[in-house]
């Protein structure tokens, strides 16, 4: 999301990221994995019931800006107790005078059901500079959101998730291919695995009848969709309980997602060997692009060579390939270690992509 850049290599990183993943593709989604979506606009507080007609100014800092290549704002207002019982009437001005593509909702009330603070995002169209939150009233676009038998349905126009309504549990996630129609990218199930210290693996796909899915929020700007229920053994031995909430932003081919683990069980603490989640992609890449600290790796992808970036401290990294004959080596002679991890990857062909991003791996 749009946030405050405070290095000029952050914002290079960043432009590359996107730029690469968008000459890359033809069918292609970017999936984040992240802890937390931040606000990225400061605004000053609304001190009084009177003051949000003059306007609340919000300002926004580069990469803010329309979609595909350019970032959301989201941002969250004060309010004091009786000055805002609902955000229908507001609306958030561009600094050309002309109003934005915005959602907005409560996200705490006061005693007395008024809004204490309120959760706004909005396409920054105009790029960055003043944005002005005040009466109004917003374009009219459709939700992001289509409840269909037995799924739900989350897209951006550029990217689409699939949720069952049976079990809760992601089933796909596509793209718009070269003749606008939507392909997979993640066809068989995405997995959330735990291998407890004992080797037994818990899977979040096992959920089975605890499995349950919400819409947190149907857009027009973000739709976020919220999964929970428990991960189990294949015998329906149970460990810990998840939460994760998928979230797709209008025009936008990423995909984030957020994830929560529960102990549920009897233990102070529980020994785990292995956390990790996997993303089945539904076509033969290519090439393995995977970032580094000092450069990227760019090669073939070798189906028969399973590849892996592993995070043994907080401080290194390794990207190994396991080989047929068994030996494990590193993708380059010490050009793929570095103390820091980018975290993403991608696998691609000719037609479709998918980038994998971990902020803060």
């Amino acid at each position: 999301m749009a946030r405050k850049q405070t290095s000029s290599s952050r914002r290079q990183r960043t432009v590359s990221r996107r730029g690469f993943f968008r000459q890359s593709l033809g069918t292609g989604v970017a999936v984040s994995l992240d802890a937390l979506l931040p606000a990225t606009s400061v605004v000053p507080a609304a001190t009084n019931p009177q003051s949000i007609r003059g306007g609340i100014n919000i300002r926004v800092a580069s990469p803010a800006g329309p979609p595909p290549l350019w970032a959301p704002v989201e941002t969250s207002v004060p309010f004091p107790r009786g000055g805002l019982r609902s955000p229908e009437t507001l609306a958030v001005v561009g600094p050309d005078g002309k109003p934005v593509l915005a959602q907005m909702r409560s996200g705490l009330n006061w005693p007395d059901g008024t809004i204490r603070w309120l959760v706004v995002v909005f396409e920054a169209s105009a790029g960055p500079g003043n944005y002005t939150l005040g009466p109004g009233r917003s374009p009219a676009a459709p939700l992001l959101v289509a409840e269909e038998p037995g799924r739900i349905v989350a897209s951006s126009g550029e990217v689409a998730i699939t949720v069952s309504t049976a079990g809760g549990w992601l089933e796909c996630i596509a793209a718009p291919g070269s003749d606008g129609r939507l392909a997979a990218v993640v066809a068989r199930k995405a997995d959330l695995v735990l291998t407890r210290h004992d080797g037994v693996t818990f899977h979040a796909s096992l959920a089975g009848e605890s499995g349950r899915v919400y819409i947190e929020e149907r857009g027009p700007v973000r739709a976020r969709l919220r999964l929970e229920g428990e991960c189990r053994a294949a015998n329906g031995q149970k460990l810990f309980n998840y939460i994760i909430r998928w979230t797709v932003y209008h025009g936008r081919p990423e995909v984030f997602a957020s994830v929560t683990w529960i102990n549920t069980t009897d233990q102070l603490s529980e020994q785990v060997r292995d956390i990790r989640m996997a993303f089945p992609f539904d076509f033969q890449p290519r090439r393995l692009v995977i970032g580094c600290e000092t450069g990227v790796y760019d090669g073939p992808f070798l189906k028969d060579y399973p590849t892996y970036i592993l995070q043994d401290d907080y401080n290194q990294y390794w990207a190994m390939m396991h080989n047929p004959d068994g030996r494990v080596q590193n993708l380059s002679s010490g050009g793929c270690n570095g103390e820091r991890c980018p975290g993403w990857l991608y696998a691609s062909n000719n037609e479709r992509c998918l980038g994998i991003w971990v902020p803060n791996f």
